[in-house]
Formats: C-alpha cells, sequence, structure tokens
C-alpha cells in the first residue's frame, strides 16, 4: 500500500547515527525531513576530535564488517575507500605480571592453563545461547537477561577469569563495570568479536555522520518538547537562542537517549516513566599526548582491578591507527568507566590525569617524562547501561511508545550498545513511519 506525502515533514530529533539514518532514510523513501540538533557536531556517540597532532576517537571507537547497514551508508556516502583495518594487539598487567593477547586467539598467557580452560567453561555454558544471539537485537524474554556478569564468571571462572575476562570484555563496550550487567548482553558482544574484523575511517570515524548530516535538511535548535496531542505526535517544540518555536510534524522520531526521551515525552506520563528507567553508563576519558611512539607493538592495554587501577583499559592511537597520527609519537587515552566515571564528572582535570598517569605507569613507569600535553574528556550518560532486567524494560518503553500514532523511538539502547544498533533501530523506525496510514488532511 501506498500513502501520500505529507505536507509536512517527518521531525527527526538528534543527529546522532540513529537520528541521521532514520532521516537518510526517510528521504530515499521520499518523505519531507527535517533533523534537529543542538550541536553544530553531528555524530553522537561517534566523536573525532581534531588535534594537532590528528584525529583520535572519544565516543565510539571502531567499525566492524558486521556493520551492514553502516556498511552500506560508507557506500552511499563515498567513504567506502577510506576503510582501514585495525589489527588488535594487546597487554595485560595483573599482580605485577605482563602478558600479550591477541583479539582472534582465545588464550590469555597471563591466566594459567586450568584459568584459561574455566573460561571457555564459562562460556561454553550458555554455548547455545551463543550461538543463537543476534549481536544487534534481543528479546525481551531472554533469561540470561537477568543473570549477573559478575557473579557469573566469579563462580564458573574464579576472579582471575572475572578479573581479566569478563570486566574488559563488558566495559570495552558499555563503559561500565560487570556488577549488575546483563550476561544476554556480553554474550551479544563476544560473538560480534567473534564473527568480525575491525577497521576504522582514516579521515576519523565521525566522517560518516558529518558527510550524512551535509546532505539532509538541519534545525540548529535544542528540541524542548515532543508536542503530543490526542494520542498523536504532532510536533516539536524547539529552543533556538532562547526563543521557542513550534515545528508541526507528520510524524516524530526521538532519536536521543533515553533520559533526554523522557524529558521531551513529558507530556505522556506513563511512557517518560518508562523511558526513564533506562540506566546509562558515564565516560570519562584521559588523554596523554607523548612525545614518542609507546616501546611496545600492543595498542590496548588491560588494567587489573586486583591491582588497584582505576582505568579499565587505555588506547595507544598511533598504534591504533597509525594513518591518523602525524609524527613520530602518540596519545595514550585511558577510559575510567562507571560507577567511578560518574564520580570523575565533578573532579578536578588535575585529579583525573593523576589517576591516569599512575595507572599508565604500570606499562610504562618512565611516562611522566614523556608527556607533552593532556586533556580530559567527560561524556555524562553516554552508553546505554544493559543492566541486568534491562531488556524488558526497553521492551516495555517500546509498547508504551506504540501507543502514540506518529511516533518513533530509535537509538543504541534498542538494539545495542553499538553504532551498527543505533543504524538498525533508526532504519526500523523511518520504515515504520512510511508503512503508517496517514491522518486525514496530510
Amino acid at each position: 500500500m501506498t500513502h501520500p506525502v505529507p505536507d509536512r515533514p517527518v521531525v527527526v530529533v538528534g543527529a546522532g547515527i540513529a537520528g541521521l539514518t532514520a532521516a537518510w532514510e526517510l528521504r530515499r523513501l521520499g518523505l519531507p525531513v527535517v533533523v534537529v540538533d543542538p550541536s553544530s557536531r553531528a555524530g553522537g556517540r561517534i566523536d573525532s576530535v581534531r588535534t594537532r597532532v590528528g584525529p583520535i576517537e572519544v565516543g565510539m571507537q571502531f567499525y566492524y564488517t558486521a556493520y551492514r547497514v553502516l556498511e552500506g551508508l560508507l557506500d552511499e556516502t563515498g567513504l567506502g575507500e577510506e576503510r582501514r583495518p585495525v589489527h588488535f594487539r594487546g597487554l595485560m598487567a595483573r599482580g605485577g605480571r605482563r602478558a600479550s593477547f591477541w583479539k582472534k586467539f582465545p588464550w590469555l598467557p597471563i591466566l594459567s592453563p586450568a584459568e584459561n580452560l574455566r573460561v571457555w567453561g564459562a562460556f561454553g555454558r550458555e554455548a547455545h545461547a551463543l550461538l543463537v544471539a543476534d549481536p544487534f537485537d534481543f528479546p525481551a524474554d531472554d533469561p540470561l537477561d537477568e543473570v549477573d556478569v559478575a557473579e557469573h564468571f566469579r563462580r564458573h571462572g574464579g576472579e582471575a577469569v572475572l578479573d581479566l575476562v569478563a570486566r574488559p570484555l563488558t566495559t570495552s563496550y558499555c563503559f561500565a563495570e560487570p556488577e549488575g550487567q546483563s550476561l544476554a548482553m556480553l554474550l551479544r558482544i563476544v560473538k560480534l568479536g567473534a564473527i568480525a574484523e575491525t577497521f576504522a575511517l582514516s579521515c576519523g570515524n565521525d566522517a560518516l555522520p558529518r558527510r550524512m548530516a551535509e546532505r539532509l535538511p538541519a534545525i540548529r535548535g535544542r528540541a524542548h518538547e515532543i508536542r503530543l496531542r490526542g494520542g498523536r505526535a504532532v510536533g516539536v517544540v524547539v529552543d533556538r537562542d532562547g526563543a521557542l518555536e513550534s515545528i508541526e510534524a507528520s510524524a516524530v522520531v526521538s532519536a536521543v537517549p533515553a533520559p533526554r526521551a523522557a524529558e521531551l515525552l513529558r507530556g505522556d506520563r506513563a511512557l517518560a516513566e518508562s523511558l526513564a528507567r533506562i540506566p546509562y553508563s558515564d565516560i570519562v576519558l584521559a588523554h596523554l599526548h607523548l612525545d614518542r611512539p609507546l616501546p611496545d607493538p600492543a595498542f590496548t592495554y588491560v588494567f587489573s582491578r586486583s591491582d588497584g587501577r582505576s582505568a579499565a583499559f587505555a588506547i595507544d592511537a598511533k598504534r591504533k591507527c597509525p594513518w591518523a597520527i602525524d609524527g613520530d609519537r602518540s596519545i595514550l587515552q585511558l577510559h575510567f568507566p562507571s560507577p567511578l566515571a560518574r564520580e570523575l564528572l565533578s573532579a578536578t582535570d588535575g585529579e583525573v590525569l593523576a589517576r591516569a598517569v599512575e595507572d599508565a605507569r604500570t606499562f610504562f613507569p618512565d611516562i611522566r617524562s614523556w608527556i607533552v600535553d593532556s586533556d580530559v574528556h567527560r561524556r555524562p550518560e553516554a552508553v546505554p547501561s544493559f543492566e541486568c532486567g534491562v531488556f524488558r524494560r526497553i521492551r516495555a518503553a517500546e509498547r508504551e511508545a506504540g501507543r502514540i500514532e506518529g511516533l518513533q523511538l530509535a537509538g543504541d539502547y534498542l538494539r545495542a550498545p553499538l553504532a551498527e544498533g543505533a543504524a538498525r533501530s533508526g532504519l526500523a523506525a523511518a520504515e515504520r513511519i512510511a508503512r503508517a496510514p496517514r491522518a486525514s488532511g496530510e
């Protein structure tokens, strides 16, 4: 069935990859669309900061070959030739010992043979769930969504396995400690890593959202409210330089993080409360700009909590993306996940950097004398936190949103804490809008 094209546009709130994908698809389907976002920078969590030595990623770190929607968008925007493979090699430290590891080789030399076998056993117990899991979608009734990652690995693997396997895997994707996190989500993360190769864009990972945004109509302003009337989304109120302006809409896509969506949809109490129950993690990043490349072939450095370290892991920007950093130098990026990141949001830069330097000395004792500059990036409510039972909460929010005609949700909290999950949710939102019958007069 085809429907007439409405005079009023579909308003997409949010210029992250979910909102941009929804707008891109709506335009492709012939519907008028406008994107509302307060920032001059498109991309949301895909964020590449330009420094004097090259771009570094402070949002999503990589793309993967399993990202089918994003692969198509890269080709459509002419960025396919900018793909560069990232060869994953890391170094772990625990209890005064250090050992390297490879992403595709499931054996960690820092662990004993018995501990490595317990790693396989901890995952093997859920082999069927791992086999059938879709990394970019999940059912509300997945029983493993109720299983705590830390408890599972402590019981079936032991403290060392929890510390050096479950903790790095969880924090590198959800930026939260594994305590209280959903085992169902971790299995999807593991499957993605097993089936996909990693790549980045030579011009910065944010080149994709930037190029998409350049080709889409946009309004620079902060959405104040999504207007609802008679069980239908009818427009968006936008704050433009302190003046409120109402934009009439044929449909609305809310493509902002769930806590922000709850504010915008406060006109429907049940929906707003449902969205507010979806938790988020904070991220604090410390960048140590060095006068030399790091003397190790690894680019990921994993810290042990048993050693009292604050950072979860660090990334050597030069080793990760050698084409991006000019000269014979590097930037070491240390990641502090929630719950510690929530405390560090209000700490001074000096306090954060002191922790970063002390942790970095685990691998590089002389690093203090190599630092020529430093900075701190804080990202509150940056990543969905897939706590136990969150699948049900997300599906409940979708059901509440489904009561409102002309409203669609999009974002990485709906499918996975990944750029591809966000893009797929935006694509699905656009397709549902295109299929929906139009109200009379539109």
